[in-house]
């Protein structure tokens, strides 16, 4: 028996070895179909595969460890490496009760999303840092839209949670995706209201 124990010592480190590298490739935990809206925008959130480079995904910026921020710098760095935004990634954190972009009485401007409140609700926002050379880097919404085809997980979820062919129209499919993202970002894991003033 005791000649087997290196053997089997060595197997067993080579398969957590692989399960560690398939993690940081990418690789999804598990090919589970997601149970709700809310966790295939989750699924989404976490895809590198939707950056041109397949290296950053919406939680790159917007770390779950950092409350929802980017601890990387003054400013977000892109998928190229090398590429900055104009400027730090703001928390997600509560981003669901920032109100619509619009003018108060009172004449002043107030909510949307981004800090010039360009993208009015969270839908808008989800669908620009795909498509931003500065930040994930694709090229149109077709690539994403192609790269959503390439997951079988995307392939079921998406006609199951929206319409059958929804893949094939890329307009509908974009539009879906940023959807699920804001649904996953209404859900209370980015609002915990934990904070003592809140208890």
């Amino acid at each position: 028996m005791r000649r087997y124990f290196p053997v089997l010592s060595f197997l067993i480190a080579g398969a957590a070895c692989a399960a560690g590298w398939a993690v940081s490739q990418g690789v999804a935990d598990t090919p589970d179909e997601p149970a709700t809206l809310e966790a295939l925008g989750e699924r989404l959130f976490f895809d590198v595969n939707l950056s041109a480079n397949r290296t950053q995904a919406c939680a790159t910026c917007h770390n779950p460890e950092f409350g929802f921020s980017d601890p990387r710098g003054m400013a977000s760095l892109g998928d190229d490496g090398e590429s900055l935004g104009d400027r730090n990634a703001p928390t997600a954190t509560y981003a669901a009760f920032t109100p619509l972009f619009h003018r108060t009485d009172e004449g002043k401007w107030v909510g949307g999303q981004f800090v010039d409140g360009r993208s009015s609700a969270l839908e808008d926002q989800a669908g620009e840092p795909p498509l931003n050379p500065a930040e994930m880097g694709m090229p149109d919404k077709d690539a994403v839209v192609a790269r959503l085809r390439e997951d079988p997980v995307y392939q079921t979820s998406f006609p199951k949670f929206f319409e059958t062919g929804i893949l094939d129209d890329t307009e509908k499919a974009y539009g879906a995706m940023t959807k699920a993202v804001a649904a996953f970002e209404r859900t209370d894991t980015f609002s915990p209201f934990d904070s003592r003033y809140d208890r």
